[in-house]
């Protein structure tokens, strides 16, 4: 006796939606590794991610930008802001070493930005 299975099996659609979307979250995580996991490293400091690249000339702290001085190893926008103003109420910084006067910025800080930063036209001592 031959028994008939009957019509083709079909998977619900609510089952089908979730394969389809995990599909593409797959997908999307692949090329995030293979793009963008490339252009970011961890931060020393454990405060999110920074760009691979610094800065091709060396950023004097006396004249440059929030933005740029974000750029520097270790130190991100809050830094950069507190740098900034600093610079705005107390002058200028002497040399690199002199970037310690403000809160959040140590010598681990001035250790990995001094080969990368100049301060009226002096680097660190």
């Amino acid at each position: 006796m031959r028994h008939d299975a009957g019509p083709p099996f079909r998977e619900r659609p609510e089952r089908a939606r979730r394969r389809e979307t995990r599909g593409a979250l797959v997908a999307l995580a692949i090329v995030w590794l293979l793009a963008g996991a490339s252009a970011v490293v961890p931060r020393g400091s454990g405060q999110g991610l920074e760009p691979a690249s610094l800065p091709p000339v060396p950023v004097d702290l006396n004249g440059a930008s929030e933005a740029e001085i974000a750029l520097l190893p270790g130190l991100g926008p809050d830094r950069a802001r507190r740098i900034v103003v600093d610079r705005e109420i107390f002058g200028p910084f002497r040399d690199v070493d002199d970037v310690d006067r403000v809160k959040g910025v140590g010598a681990g800080s001035v250790a990995r930005i001094r080969a990368h930063a100049v301060a009226g036209g002096k680097r660190a001592r």
